[in-house]
Formats: C-alpha cells, structure tokens, sequence
C-alpha cells in the first residue's frame, strides 16, 4: 500500500515522516496556514499567494521513488 506525501516506509516494514526537509516545510506550511486563516478556502488562498510548492513521489517507470514538485 503507497503512504501519503510526508511518510516513507523502513525496511522493517514501519512508517516514519520523510527526512527530507523540503517535504517537512510544505505539510507544515499547510498547517501554520490553516492556524493562521481558520478556513481551507483561506488556507488555499494564502498557499498559493506565497507559491509553496508539493511534493508528488512518482509511483512508476524508471523515476519511481523520485520526488517531483508542483503547485
């Protein structure tokens, strides 16, 4: 079963937040955003004003597991 954007799955089976701090930064912005405005719709508003970037992993071909950007 894939895990959602922000976790990545061990070795041993388990599941722990993605090291990478990029990933990090933008699920905290979604956060700090929706604690700032208290609605979604003021959340969107705010992410796309200030341009915060997702992070997507590629599931398939010869890029999987690579981590692509988007808005």
């Amino acid at each position: 079963m894939r895990l959602p954007v922000g976790f990545v799955r061990l070795s041993d089976g388990g599941c722990v937040r993605d090291p990478d701090a990029g990933i990090q930064a933008s699920i905290a912005a979604v956060f700090d955003s929706f604690a700032a405005t208290g609605s979604v719709a003021g959340t969107l508003r705010r992410l796309t004003d200030t341009g915060v970037l997702f992070a997507q992993r590629v599931w398939g071909g010869e890029n999987a597991g690579a981590v692509i950007w988007c808005d």
